[in-house]
């Protein structure tokens, strides 16, 4: 009877640990890919104004201004949802705000050179937080097997 007891404790509190687990990882999976696609965007439209936005301001017909604009508001408002998205106190993420802010802020005089070496840096330090997470997602993912744990416990215990 008292080792049933037992039994139903401890499975209550694994159910609870591995639900909560389970719910973290799934978050951090979600949050992963939207800063995923988040970057992507924003990457490829500040690619698109660094190869398409003319050097000479004046060639700008009416249409092209409307164009940029939009673009010009898009890239705004991924860079704010990017770094909503980013830990203000991780040293990657910090980096990676640097770059965005400074591709958006900057875009028009960035010049070209500059402009695609910064998303060149912006994907690989983006491409090395996103491997740490997923590092991380593992990691909980592992912590929550309680195979290995359950059988740790029920030996300490008998």
């Amino acid at each position: 009877m008292l080792l049933g007891i037992l039994n139903l404790i401890y499975n209550l509190r694994n159910n609870r640990r591995t639900t909560f687990i389970n719910s973290v990882t799934a978050e951090r999976v979600k949050w992963i890919n939207s800063l995923r696609a988040n970057i992507s965007d924003f990457a490829g439209l500040v690619f698109n104004f660094l190869v398409t936005y003319p050097e000479d301001q004046n060639a700008l017909d009416p249409d092209d201004e409307k164009m940029f604009f939009e673009m010009f508001k898009q890239t705004d408002r991924l860079r704010m949802l990017i770094k909503l998205q980013l830990n203000p106190k991780g040293t990657l993420d910090v980096q990676i705000e640097n770059i965005v802010d400074t591709l958006y802020l900057k875009n028009k005089g960035l010049g070209r050179e500059r402009g695609l070496a910064l998303l060149k840096e912006l994907i690989q330090k983006s491409q090395k937080l996103l491997k740490e997470e997923w590092d991380k997602v593992k990691e909980e993912a592992k912590r929550g097997d309680l195979n290995d744990s359950w059988r740790l416990k029920m030996r300490k215990f008998f």
